[in-house]
C-alpha cells in the first residue's frame, strides 16, 4: 500500500505541475498585464485555478502527512524489533555462558581420590559410550529388527528408513541401547529404572540379557582382569546364556563347588560368577543421567530458544547457533550426536521424521536445520562400523563435500521469513 501511495504521490506532482504549466499559458494568451484588468474576468479565473490546484494540492499535503504517519510507525516498529532483539542477544550470550558452567560442573570420581572434571570427563563419557556400543556388538550379529523391538514401536519408525534410506534399524538399537546404559548406568537401582524404560520399545529378554552382560564389569583395576577373561573370550550370545544359566544354577544348587564350576570350558564362567555375585560393588558403567540430564536439557533449550524466536530470520537464528556450536568440543558434538539417536533426545530431530513427512516437520529437524554436528571430523567412528551422515545426510558437515539437497532444505528453513515480520514486533519476552 505504501508503495502504491508514493507512485500515486508522483503522479499527482506531475498532473499539478502540467495543470499550473497549461493555465498560466491560457492566462499569458488572454490577458496582458500591460492592459487594464478585468477584474471579474480574472476573478473567475482566480476561482478556477484555486479550486482545481488547490484540490490537488490539498491531495499532495494528504498524502504527504499519511506517509510521514507510516514513516514514524515504521520506525517506531523498528526501534521496537531492535530492542526485542537486543534482549534476545542478551538472554543468549547468558545461556551461553550457564552452557560453559554446565561443562565445568561435570565431574566423574572413579576413585575416592580421583575426580576428573569439565571436559576431561566428557571424554570419558564419550570412551564409555564406544566401549559399550563394541561390547554389545555380539548381541546384534544375527538378529532383525522384527526380533528385538516391540512391534508397535517398529511400525512408528520404519518412517525412518522411509525418509533417509542408509539407516539401519539393528545399528539404531544398538547407539540407542549403548548410549541409556552409560547414561543410566548399571547399578541394582539404575537398572530398574533402565528396563522399565527400555522395555517400552525393546523385546524385554533381549535388554535383560545385555544389561545383564554390562553389569559384570567392574570399575576396580584389581577385579577388570577378570573382565578381561570374559572379553578377551569372544562369546557369542548363546555362550553368554550359558554362562548366566550355570550361574543361575549355581545360585539354586549351592552345593555346586569351585572345582566344578571351573571344570567348565576356558574358566570364564568363574570369572563369571566372581563378578556376578558381588552386588554391591562398584560398576564401570556407573552412570552419568545427573550430569549429563541438566547438561542436554540446557544445551537443547538453548537452540529452541533460538529456533522460536519469530523476530530472527533463518540467517540470523543460524549464526546464533554457529556460535554455541562453537562452544562444543569435538567430543561434545559426537555426544550430541549418540543423545540425539537415544529415545530420550529424539526431540532434536527423529521425533519429526514421520510418515509424509512435510515442511513443517523439516523446520523443527533442529540438527539439520542449523548443520549443529557439522565440525564433526570422522563420520565413521568406532573403526568404521558407524556412518554418521547416513543419520543425518542433510548436514554440510566441515570436512565432507554439500549434500545436494542441502539447498532446497534451505529454502524451507527460510520460506517463513517474509511472513515474520508482521507480527514478529508483538513477541514477548
Amino acid at each position: 500500500m505504501e508503495k502504491n501511495l508514493k507512485r500515486s504521490l508522483v503522479y499527482l506532482v506531475f498532473l499539478t505541475l502540467i495543470v499550473t504549466v497549461v493555465f498560466v499559458i491560457i492566462v499569458c494568451i488572454n490577458f496582458s498585464i500591460f492592459e487594464k484588468i478585468d477584474w471579474a474576468a480574472t476573478g473567475q479565473v482566480g476561482d478556477f485555478f484555486g479550486g482545481v490546484i488547490g484540490t490537488l494540492v490539498g491531495a499532495i499535503g494528504f498524502i504527504l502527512i499519511y506517509l510521514s504517519f507510516v514513516s514514524q510507525t515504521n520506525s517506531q516498529k523498528e526501534q521496537e524489533k531492535q530492542f526485542l532483539k537486543s534482549q534476545i542477544e542478551s538472554r543468549f550470550f547468558e545461556l551461553i555462558k550457564l552452557h560453559k558452567e554446565n561443562v565445568n560442573d561435570i565431574i566423574y570420581s572413579p576413585k575416592k581420590t580421583t575426580e576428573i572434571r569439565g571436559r576431561k570427563a566428557v571424554d570419558f563419557i564419550y570412551q564409555q559410550i564406544e566401549q559399550c556400543y563394541g561390547e554389545i556388538g555380539v548381541f546384534f550379529e544375527f538378529e532383525t529388527p522384527e526380533r528385538i523391538y516391540t512391534s508397535k514401536y517398529l511400525e512408528k519408525i520404519r518412517c525412518y528408513q522411509k525418509e533417509r534410506s542408509g539407516i539401519c534399524l539393528l545399528n539404531l538399537a544398538q547407539i540407542d541401547i549403548a548410549y541409556s546404559i552409560v547414561f543410566f548406568g548399571t547399578s541394582h537401582t539404575d537398572l530398574q529404572a533402565l528396563y522399565r524404560l527400555l522395555s517400552r520399545y525393546y523385546d524385554e529378554a533381549f535388554i535383560k540379557l545385555i544389561c545383564r552382560y554390562v553389569r559384570l564389569k567392574p570399575l576396580s583395576e584389581d577385579l577388570m582382569a577378570k573382565w578381561r577373561i570374559i572379553e578377551e573370550r569372544n562369546l557369542t550370545v548363546l555362550e553368554i546364556k550359558d554362562a548366566f544359566e550355570k550361574l543361575d544354577e549355581r545360585t539354586a544348587k549351592e552345593s555346586l563347588t569351585l572345582e566344578e564350576i571351573s571344570g567348565y570350558e576356558d574358566h570364564y564362567i568363574v570369572a563369571f560368577r566372581d563378578l556376578a555375585k558381588i552386588e554391591k560393588l562398584n560398576k564401570y558403567y556407573g552412570g552419568h543421567q545427573y550430569k549429563l540430564g541438566h547438561y542436554f536439557r540446557h544445551l537443547f533449550q538453548t537452540v529452541k530458544y533460538i529456533d522460536e524466536k519469530t523476530i530472527l530470520k533463518y540467517g540470523e537464528k543460524y549464526d546464533y547457533i554457529k556460535t554455541l556450536r562453537a562452544q562444543l568440543s569435538t567430543i561434545e558434538q559426537y555426544i550430541v550426536f549418540f543423545n540425539s539417536l537415544s529415545f530420550m533426545g529424539r526431540a532434536w530431530e527423529f521425533d519429526n521424521i514421520v510418515d509424509n513427512t512435510s515442511n513443517k516437520h523439516r523446520n523443527k529437524w533442529l540438527i539439520t536445520k542449523y548443520n549443529f554436528l557439522k565440525n564433526i571430523p570422522d563420520l565413521y567412528p568406532f573403526e568404521g562400523v558407524l556412518e554418521i551422515n547416513k543419520y543425518y545426510p542433510d548436514v554440510h558437515f566441515e570436512f565432507g563435500d554439500k549434500p545436494s539437497t542441502r539447498a532446497s532444505l534451505e529454502e524451507v528453513f527460510t520460506a517463513t521469513d517474509n511472513l515474520q515480520d508482521q507480527y514478529c514486533c508483538r513477541e514477548k519476552e
